[in-house]
């Protein structure tokens, strides 16, 4: 069925935080972004978000925004019957403006057929799984406050918890996973986050000081650029290496796989450029052997729900260890309500779509006056 796009609105939006989330370079109290809104001749509405993450490497938010107006003006009034027939003013945009308007633009087509967005996106006959299983963010410094943090993981019943290190020196941090380690006990996976802040010295003493506690992998301990190193790095670590800054296309994966830097690639849709593209980066890592999960960036409830779709169709296909999806306690207002995280995992909606409802008040109330 064919849909056309009638109008098309922009939000630039701030999304207070309920506490200070830290990684080894940005310290943060809200997250700024852009949706997008894009309506059928229908009524039919189709939702995206670009919430670029400081530091990423990726384009500022108000780049993101005059590029996605610059797009806009290019779709609205079109015809499609599908995302890649918008491939041109798509694929000239910077990778989260990009999938924001790819995510609105499966949204709407989703919505009108009365199908989920993970359905729409499925390429095989394998049912998708109805159920992500998350991680839990572990965002204290303090050990008083991680341990509340994870006494609250294992009680909510997360099977993984991670943990961003490389912010403190060597001996603070290698007291926080031996810490983290004891509270929740040997049966729960903790993963660590380094944000490309070592190099390859630091990397490896890090390495050995974190050992010992059964780590189940490291994300991206150098800088994007510094495959070679990551692959000596990969060579002598005790614990399996992720790639995450440097993994956010499928040409960067490639050069990844082929410098044998990581056994796992961190899949962040909001990063990659969209959710399809995900997949096919997805799909290049686990054709080469590698291993996969999907995160955020600590996005709003739209990127989000997108990232979790994405998320159902690859664990449809051959399984999914824990995402970093489980992330909107964070946030002390969003757009919209995402399912809730029972037992360490959510269960996705059946509705059509992203499965969520956006609430226009809300987008309003957090809306910083550019729409």
């Amino acid at each position: 069925m064919a849909i056309k796009i009638a109008s098309a609105r922009l939000f630039r939006v701030r999304l207070p935080l309920l506490r200070e989330v830290a990684n080894a370079k940005h310290t943060l109290t809200h997250r700024d972004g852009v949706l997008v809104q894009l309506t059928s001749d229908t009524g039919a509405h189709g939702w995206g978000e670009a919430s670029p993450f400081p530091g990423f490497g990726l384009e500022a938010v108000d780049d993101a925004y005059r590029a996605l107006e610059d797009a806009l003006k290019q779709v609205t009034g079109s015809h499609c019957s599908g995302a890649a027939e918008f491939e041109n003013p798509v694929d000239d945009l910077n990778p989260t403006a990009r999938g924001a308007l790819e995510c609105a633009v499966l949204d709407l087509l989703a919505r009108t057929a009365n199908v989920t967005m993970r359905d729409l996106m499925a390429s095989t006959d394998a049912p998708n799984a109805v159920r992500v299983e998350c991680n839990a963010l572990m965002t204290a410094r303090d050990l008083d406050a991680l341990s509340d943090e994870a006494e609250a993981a294992v009680a909510g019943g997360f099977k993984t918890v991670k943990l961003k290190v490389g912010g403190l020196s060597l001996d603070e941090d290698a007291s926080r996973v031996a810490h983290l380690r004891k509270c929740v006990g040997g049966e729960v996976s903790i993963r660590l986050d380094a944000n490309t802040v070592y190099d390859l010295e630091s990397a490896l003493a890090a390495l050995d000081r974190f050992a010992i506690h059964d780590i189940e992998y490291l994300e991206q301990p150098l800088p994007i650029d510094e495959l070679d190193a990551m692959a000596r790095l990969r060579a002598k670590s005790p614990i399996r290496i992720a790639a995450d800054e440097a993994a956010t296309s499928e040409q960067s994966v490639r050069r990844v796989i082929d410098a044998g830097a990581a056994d796992v690639i961190i899949v962040k849709p909001s990063a990659t450029g969209g959710p399809l593209a995900a997949l096919q980066i997805a799909r290049a890592a686990r054709r080469a052997g590698l291993g996969v999960t999907v995160t955020s960036m600590l996005d709003g409830a739209i990127a989000t729900a997108s990232a979790l779709q994405v998320a159902s169709v690859l664990a449809g296909e051959g399984g999914l260890p824990a995402c970093g999806l489980a992330t909107q306690g964070l946030f002390e207002r969003n757009v919209a309500a995402l399912p809730s995280v029972v037992d360490g995992g959510v269960v996705l909606s059946s509705d059509p779509g992203l499965g969520i409802d956006v609430d226009p008040a809300a987008v309003n109330d957090v809306s910083m006056g550019l729409t």
